[in-house]
C-alpha cells in the first residue's frame, strides 16, 4: 500500500483516475484490434496437383524438411497464397508449403 499511497501523494488521485480512464479503453481497443486482425486458418479453396509429383516442405526457409510427396491429381486445400509460395493441406491433414504456385490448380484435372 505504501507505493500506491506515495503515487497518489505525488500525482494526486484525480490524475490517476484520469490516466486510467484513458489507459483502460485504449487497452480494450488494442485487444479488439488484435483479435480482429488475427490470422485466419480458413481454406482459400480446393485444388488439385497439376505436376507429376511435388514435395511438400515444412517451411520456405533454406533449412527445411519434406512433409510429404504429392502426385498428379491429388486433392488439396489451399490455405494461403503468398508471393511465390502456396500453403497446402493434404486430404490426410498434413500442412506444408510449395514454392511453385502453379502446382495446385483449382478444379478437377483431366487425365
Amino acid at each position: 500500500m505504501g507505493i500506491v499511497r506515495a503515487f497518489h501523494g505525488i500525482f494526486g488521485a484525480s490524475a490517476v483516475k484520469r490516466k486510467l480512464l484513458i489507459a483502460v479503453p485504449l487497452l480494450v481497443l488494442v485487444v479488439v484490434a488484435a483479435w480482429a486482425l488475427r490470422p485466419k486458418h480458413e481454406s482459400v479453396g480446393e485444388a488439385y496437383i497439376s505436376e507429376r509429383s511435388i514435395t511438400l516442405w515444412s517451411s520456405v526457409a533454406q533449412v527445411r524438411e519434406p512433409v510429404n510427396t504429392l502426385h498428379y491429381g491429388d486433392r488439396v486445400d489451399v490455405m494461403a497464397r503468398r508471393n511465390d509460395s502456396v500453403k497446402i493441406r493434404t486430404a490426410s491433414g498434413e500442412v506444408g508449403l510449395d514454392r511453385r504456385p502453379s502446382t495446385a490448380r483449382a478444379g478437377p484435372l483431366e487425365p
